[in-house]
């Protein structure tokens, strides 16, 4: 056995050991593609967002579906660390090399999960000899646990790790303001629907100005997600965001590599 699958054998089995045998039959039907996350005035890489891949396979109509059925099954803390484990465990030789970050979306449901323990990350990352700097936890309200005692304390625990944290999909709920508030993030991931046809609905283009104004008064990060054309690029550009990511810079894929090569090319 090679020193990589021992780490990767290692590493998984505290998880797994809590995982009845068919939810570790799903585990190894998955797998993670990565999409870079670019600065649009250098056109270099930030970072990559891992989305995972081969839900399809299960019979799940959406990645959503299958982590709805590990939180009803009781299962979701030990399924999300497995998955944790995978994403990092796929990219971390190109992020230690690249000094790149990992944009990683973490289901809020798992952090109250009773059998919830704090440290799996962080002894991951040691034995990966990557910074908890280097990881972004993507949060949504998606499932409206926010505001949460519990919640919150993670949240705030995870930053003073050095973890960053992202609000995702902002402007695609209807309490976000809430819980920009409560969750207090980093980093704001805004909708595509702000940036979907920009370039020809004015009304856009004033909003997402607006939103653009506002996170630089709280001191936010902005990346706009969804960016399809090179209009959509350009009024980015224009607007000064901080980072851009969608289909026009790269779709995601399984080479680690070729996410976080700094001179691709952008698709015509």
């Amino acid at each position: 056995m090679t020193d990589q699958a021992e780490l990767n054998r290692n590493a998984l089995e505290p998880s797994l050991a809590l995982l009845p045998d068919q939810w570790r039959e799903r585990i190894e039907c998955l797998h993670y593609a990565y999409q870079p996350i670019v600065c649009p005035k250098t056109v270099t890489v930030y970072g990559v967002e891992a989305l995972l891949r081969g839900t399809e396979t299960l019979g799940m109509p959406t990645i959503q579906s299958l982590f709805d059925l590990a939180y009803d099954d009781g299962v979701l803390h030990a399924f999300d660390l497995c998955m944790r484990y995978k994403a990092l465990m796929g990219s971390a030789e190109q992020l230690r090399r690249t000094r790149s970050r990992l944009f990683y979306n973490l289901d809020t449901r798992c952090i109250i999960d009773p059998s919830y323990s704090s440290g799996s990350t962080a002894e991951l990352l040691s034995q990966l000899n990557l910074q908890a700097g280097q990881v972004c936890l993507e949060i949504s309200e998606q499932n409206e646990l926010l505001p949460h005692q519990r919640v919150e304390g993670l949240l705030s625990a995870y930053r003073d790790q050095g973890y960053t944290i992202a609000l995702d999909d902002y402007g695609s709920g209807y309490g976000q303001l809430r819980t920009l508030f409560v969750a207090s993030p980093e980093v704001l991931k805004i909708d595509r629907f702000f940036v979907q046809n920009i370039d020809v609905d004015p009304k856009k283009r004033l909003f997402l100005s607006r939103i653009l104004g506002f996170a630089k008064e709280l001191a936010l990060l902005v990346v706009v997600e969804g960016v399809e054309t090179e209009h959509e690029f350009e009024i980015c550009l224009e607007l000064g965001v901080d980072l851009v990511q969608g289909y026009f810079l790269m779709r995601p894929t399984t080479d680690i590599e070729r996410a976080l090569t700094l001179n691709f090319e952008l698709n015509s």
